[in-house]
């Protein structure tokens, strides 16, 4: 468990981003009546989080995020409702164990991480 935390603390200090995201995850899993987090949803709230002016750039790349989380609420299955619902989808928690499982296999690790 002090490992999970010292994970979580690594996050949060290293990565703004990322603490925003997941704030942004939960307004969108809300308006979607509580639907469980899925890798869509995930997707859409870290291009709202690292997005400038309703706008993600990367490279030649760029997409109106306002745009994506229109088609996002529109399309995305509704959840049930209510504080009762599932937290995460299963693809949604093989994703984040894989991304846990890289990041631990890296040579960067919370301990040796540098922030920039």
């Amino acid at each position: 468990m002090a490992s999970e935390d010292a994970s979580a603390d690594a996050i949060k200090g290293g990565a703004p981003w990322r603490v925003e995201a997941k704030r942004i995850e939960r307004q969108l899993t809300e308006a979607l009546d509580f639907a469980a987090l899925t890798p869509d949803i995930a997707f859409v709230a870290f291009l709202k989080a690292c997005s400038q002016f309703g706008f993600f750039r990367f490279g030649p790349i760029t997409l109106d995020v306002d745009v994506l989380e229109d088609i996002l609420l529109r399309t995305h299955p509704r959840g049930d409702g209510g504080p009762e619902y599932p937290l995460a989808s299963e693809e949604s928690i093989a994703l984040g164990r894989l991304g846990w499982d890289l990041f631990r296999s890296s040579e960067v690790s919370p301990a040796n991480a540098k922030p920039s």
